[in-house]
């Protein structure tokens, strides 16, 4: 079996191209497994929380309800962000450091550690009174 130098060349460009499709399939499964993931552990948190819930109100009778949490999810992502934001977390620094606010903001109310829900209470009590006496702003002009 004699092999040409262009016939070894061609079948060892070959393996090199497989070798590389190979490596960027692994790599897409590989970031495909992350995705699949961080969607499961979100669905289950989802369930997690409706548990709770049921539990919780099962367990008072339906005599606690917690307000806060209920407040915090069902108010837009883009708005915790901005109130974690308002309170402290992210700016340049937290960019830097790599702080994403987003995972953050689509946490349950109780999920976020105590000190961060503090901060958030404390600007919510101060922005309430400005954000009560806005009309202008909110026209539909």
């Amino acid at each position: 079996m004699n092999l040409s130098l262009a016939e070894l060349h061609a079948a060892a460009q070959e393996a090199a191209e497989e070798a590389l499709a190979r490596e960027a399939d692994a790599k897409a499964a590989d970031e495909n497994a992350a995705v699949l993931a961080a969607e499961r552990a979100q669905e289950a948190r989802e369930k997690l929380r409706v548990q709770r819930d049921e539990l919780l109100e099962s367990a008072t009778g339906g005599m606690y309800r917690d307000k806060a949490s209920q407040e915090w999810r069902e108010m837009p992502v883009q708005w915790r962000m901005a109130l974690l934001m308002l309170a402290g977390m992210g700016g340049p620094v937290a960019v830097r450091a790599g702080l994403q606010l987003q995972p953050l903001a689509l946490r349950n109310w109780r999920e976020l550690p105590p000190a961060e829900r503090n901060a958030v209470s404390s600007i919510v009590r101060t922005g309430r009174p400005h954000i009560a006496r806005l009309i202008a702003l909110s026209a539909r002009v």
